[in-house]
């Protein structure tokens, strides 16, 4: 959004922020590095999501002397509050990503790894909850993987009922090749599903790797079986430990109390 507007604040007699974002960061830049050499020249103050989008967007040319406050995302933890009981692991398995369907989601690799738990006699559904141009070429995939029974689609739902979709699951992927921070892996962790992710971008500031979920390396479909089955085998008051510790931090760390607090901070402060 700042493109073509780097001057407004100039022209207002205003001082301008930006926010850093997965998309505008990772894909807008492909092949035109200096896209916001213009706009950096007119910002005040930068806000970043994650460490990680910060790092790249050193990269495309923001100076290391800019103002930058780290504000990760906020959830309404009255929405996002487990209504069901936290039982274990289910038969089979419920595998759950909600995402655009994307190739920059990783969505592939996660359907690779499904077939091979699938070859072990592991007894896994998947759900891919979403849309996107992706569509035709990953149901091409499952049909070639042999997975046509073990996986669903559905388009994206409205964010009520998010809750009630996650509470029907047992373990929640974000396979991503890039993620600016991972909003639903925040939600899964407040309502106590396991969690697995790539160590793309911001997810490895999203879930602490074995302590509220854990970090995978990214397009690599053999170690995401080999975490999934991990924790299918693990003792069960270990994962429940983990489930604990994880919807804590979000309860403590990710709050809108909080989150409000900081944005006043950063409209307001005058450093």
């Amino acid at each position: 959004m700042g493109l073509g507007r780097e001057q407004v604040g100039r022209a207002i007699r205003a001082r301008t922020g930006v926010s850093l974002r997965g998309y505008d960061l990772n894909q807008s830049p492909l092949g035109k590095p200096r896209i916001y050499h213009l706009l950096w020249k007119h910002v005040d103050r930068v806000h970043t999501l994650s460490d990680a989008l910060l790092q790249r967007a050193s990269q495309l040319g923001l100076p290391a002397e800019m103002p930058v406050m780290r504000i990760p995302p906020a959830l309404d933890m009255d929405l996002f509050m487990r209504q069901s009981p936290l039982d274990d692991l289910g038969d089979p398995l419920r595998i759950l990503t909600m995402a655009r369907l994307h190739w920059i989601k990783g969505m592939e690799y996660c359907l690779e790894a499904l077939a091979l738990l699938k070859k072990e006699g592991r007894n896994v559904r998947y759900k891919l909850i979403g849309s996107g141009g992706d569509y035709e070429r990953l149901v091409y995939a499952l049909h070639q993987l042999g997975l046509q029974e073990d996986v669903t689609f559905q388009d994206k739902m409205p964010h009520a009922a998010v809750p009630r979709e996650m509470e029907a699951s047992d373990l929640y992927l974000q396979y991503s090749l890039q993620e600016g921070f991972g909003n639903a892996v925040l939600e899964a962790q407040a309502l106590g599903l396991l969690c697995i992710v790539s160590d793309a971008g911001g997810l490895p500031e999203n879930v602490v790797h074995g302590q509220t979920g854990w970090v995978v390396p990214g397009r690599c479909p053999s170690s995401l079986a080999r975490q999934i089955r991990a924790v299918i085998e693990m003792p069960r008051e270990e994962r429940e430990a983990v489930r604990r510790q994880a919807m804590q931090r979000v309860k403590q760390g990710f709050s809108l109390e909080g989150h409000r607090r900081q944005w006043n901070t950063f409209f307001t402060d005058e450093n």
